[in-house]
């Protein structure tokens, strides 16, 4: 997992471990607040590599690739709901 984070955000969670600075016991919800996070970044992420395949796509007249681009699209939608 900490292969995704840029170096500064791999210092910033070492940091973190050895002297997390808040309270013990509001452990779980920053944990989901960060996992949260997480998810945001990656699903913007995604949808931007989609729409950059997608412009690509539509650039060569590839319709057969832009068709399946799209469902693809329609599918990151409804599981992001």
């Amino acid at each position: 997992m900490m292969a995704a984070f840029e170096e500064g955000e791999k210092s910033l969670i070492a940091r973190v471990t050895m002297d997390p600075g808040f309270d013990p016991e509001t452990v779980d919800k920053n944990v989901e607040d960060c996992i949260r996070i997480i998810r945001e970044r990656s699903s913007g992420e995604r949808q931007r590599q989609i729409h950059e395949k997608i412009r690509q796509a539509e650039k060569k007249g590839d319709q057969d690739l832009l068709l399946a681009l799209l469902q693809e699209r329609q599918r990151f939608i409804r599981e992001a709901r």
